[in-house]
């Protein structure tokens, strides 16, 4: 058996948002999965019997990991400025890092197929007006 790490090259997607900006979202890198998974155990208080009793602030991780995988016009969005993107938003850009970073766990809802037709007949994209990936397929 061989695993091959020839091509390390993050996995990402082009992402017109809402106000015109242009955007790259790529997968997670080890360091932002540890940011993330480090805010979600902060966020988690074990009960006395060990499972988690207390779930603090975990819904601030998700603005935390897309902010860690995104640029906006060549920046890095503050997680304040991912927090005032509509919800719908955040998490359809959440769900593909989940993804992409292969950290989705076979017990969650794959996620959406930004291509696909709303039944309006127009592309379901919650917000973003384009989201190709890097390789030139849509997602």
């Amino acid at each position: 058996m061989t695993i091959d790490l020839s091509d390390l090259a993050p996995q990402s997607v082009d992402v017109r948002l809402h106000d015109g900006r242009n955007a790259i979202l790529r997968e997670a890198t080890e360091d932002a999965v540890r940011i993330w998974r480090n805010a979600m155990m902060r966020a988690t208080k074990p009960g006395p019997d060990g499972r988690p009793s207390t779930l603090g602030d975990l819904a601030d991780t998700r603005s935390l990991l897309v902010a860690h995988c995104m640029e906006v016009d060549g920046k890095v969005p503050s997680v304040a400025e991912v927090r005032g993107w509509p919800a719908r938003v955040v998490e359809r850009l959440h769900d593909w890092v989940m993804e992409a970073s292969g950290l989705a766990t076979k017990a969650e809802a794959p996620a959406p197929d930004p291509t696909a037709a709303s039944a309006s007949g127009s592309p379901a994209n919650s917000g973003c007006t384009s989201m190709n990936s890097s390789d030139g397929r849509a997602r």
